[in-house]
């Protein structure tokens, strides 16, 4: 292949023909061979689906391959996976405005069977979302989903390859259990002292007035703990994982930018909001001991 050549060749979709180079001409069936001589990597996309744009396709080809590719010395002896667009339905923008998290769902599923370094790999995932602003734009909500996914198959990919993570992506699969930890303890522990505060002679505004201030206080340093667990790590992850890693790539969709600076950005700035409400929590609790003295 030549530099700079595409590795996925034109789709003629009325003849179904790859246009490529003139001695790699092959005819397929409602299908996108990749295959290269002698190549170790053999990657068959089938849109399945009816109506799955050719880009959606090359977009999910090129992501599989790419993944297998930077693992092909370490741990990808070889590998051929067939992978289906099984889903890719945008759902209805009307539905979703009118009924959210009951219909018109954006959808994505996708699914890869075949053999890495000799074993049986099948996998199955999907994805879908429920709701945005007005409804939310279907095709940003389908790319959503997209991403989604491949995250999932690449992850899985990983696993089946023996592909071991990279020390930080370790250390953020320990983090997603530690935050809610975190989050949770926070939680009792504010309420704990807030009640015991508080609660045994409630002032002005009451037992129920009391009560619901416990939970607001709670609920403020729960949430404003999470984020500062969640995100402030994120604001030393190296960029190759915010651009090569599943984990990384996920957040980076989400986040709606392709620059692993303003991700940092993004998330310094829900970390100085999250630090916030842990001062605003604080100063609920200690207002509350005031109001008793």
């Amino acid at each position: 292949m030549a530099d700079g050549e595409s590795p996925f060749a034109d789709v003629d979709s009325a003849a179904g023909e790859l246009r490529g180079s003139a001695a790699r001409q092959i005819e397929v069936d409602e299908s996108i061979a990749l295959e290269a001589d002698d190549d170790p990597i053999r990657i068959t996309a089938d849109p399945g689906f009816p109506d799955v744009p050719r880009d959606v396709v090359d977009e999910v080809c090129e992501a599989v391959e790419n993944r297998l590719r930077t693992g092909l010395k370490e741990d990808v002896r070889d590998a051929d996976l067939i992978i289906s667009i099984d889903r890719y339905d945008p759902g209805s923008r009307l539905m979703r405005y009118m009924f959210p998290f009951i219909s018109g769902a954006a959808r994505v599923a996708l699914s890869v069977s075949g053999t890495i370094n000799d074993a049986r790999v099948d996998i199955e995932t999907r994805a879908a979302r429920y709701m945005g602003a007005f409804g939310g734009d279907s095709d940003k909500m389908l790319e959503a989903c997209l991403q989604d996914c491949l995250s999932n198959i690449l992850l899985d990919l990983d696993t089946a390859s023996g592909r071991e993570p990279a020390p930080f992506a370790q250390f953020w699969n320990r983090l997603r259990i530690v935050r809610w930890v975190v989050a949770g303890l926070a939680f009792v522990a504010y309420a704990a002292i807030f009640g015991a505060m508080r609660l045994p002679k409630p002032g002005p505004i009451g037992a129920g007035g009391e009560w619901f201030f416990l939970v607001i206080g709670s609920l403020f340093m729960a949430v404003s703990c999470l984020g500062i667990v969640a995100l402030g790590p994120l604001l030393f992850a190296p960029a190759d994982f915010l651009l090569t890693d599943p984990r990384g790539m996920k957040l980076m969709t989400r986040a709606g930018t392709k620059s692993p600076a303003v991700m940092k950005a993004a998330a310094a700035l829900i970390f100085l909001v999250s630090c916030g409400g842990v001062l605003l929590a604080v100063i609920l609790l200690l207002e509350s001991r005031q109001g008793q003295m």
